[in-house]
């Protein structure tokens, strides 16, 4: 999740990537475990983060069942993102 502070709201993206045995190098490069350079931590203050963290770990979970036949799968997509303020879900790459 990168989430910041946009007059008086919260925006950002919720990202969810499966790291697969075939895509796992791609995976890795894309990853930022940055802090952020030192910005305020809305993680930790802001009660919102919680409903965010609820949908980003309830879409890993439905990418997840994907891989695994729960669910159907038509992208092939091994990363989305959805965008708060859009309120848009985009596939980023595809098999």
């Amino acid at each position: 999740m990168g989430i910041v502070r946009s007059q008086d709201s919260l925006s950002g993206l919720l990202r969810v990537t499966a790291s697969t045995k075939e895509f796992q190098d791609r995976v890795i490069t894309k990853m930022d475990f940055s802090d952020g350079g030192g910005a305020e931590d809305d993680y930790s203050t802001n009660i919102q983060i919680a409903e965010l963290n609820a949908m980003n770990a309830s879409l890993a979970v439905i990418m997840w069942k994907k891989q695994y036949g729960f669910y159907r799968d038509s992208s092939g997509a091994h990363s989305f993102s959805y965008s708060i303020a859009a309120n848009e879900m985009v596939n980023e790459d595809n098999a």
